[in-house]
């Protein structure tokens, strides 16, 4: 018996359910540029140094940790993820982790905009199916 409760996961009262703000003291002393936050995980960027760190409830992977493990405190994504690009902006669903990333070495570089407009092409197509 004292074998099985050991093996059982930390308490994950501190990971899921939050009901304001608080302190992250694994993250204190970094300067963090972004969060994001999934249904019971979290992601923050420390964006001068391009680190990236995950914790809550590993499910579906959602951690970048290569494990479903639960992460009580924040750990940091396998750097080789972002070796060669910066991470500009996360994106976080219920099971699910976006992460927006270029290629530039300029820390305060910008996203490209993007100006292709895709209307006309899904236009064309839906009105080819209805000619069909």
């Amino acid at each position: 018996k004292d074998k099985v409760e050991s093996e059982k996961e930390p308490e994950l009262d501190e990971i899921a359910y939050f009901t304001r703000p608080h302190k992250v003291e694994g993250l204190a002393d970094k300067h963090v540029t972004e969060i994001a936050a999934g249904s019971n995980y979290c992601y923050a960027l420390v964006g001068d140094t391009n680190q990236l760190f995950s914790w809550g409830m590993g499910y579906n992977y959602v951690l970048g940790s290569r494990e479903e493990d639960n992460l009580s405190e924040p750990t940091l994504v396998h750097p080789m993820q972002f070796h060669n690009n910066r991470v500009k902006q996360i994106g976080t669903g219920s099971q699910h982790v976006v992460v927006l990333t270029t290629n530039s070495t300029d820390a305060d570089s910008l996203l490209p905009a993007f100006v292709a407009d895709l209307r006309p092409t899904v236009e064309v197509k839906e009105k080819n199916k209805l000619e069909q």
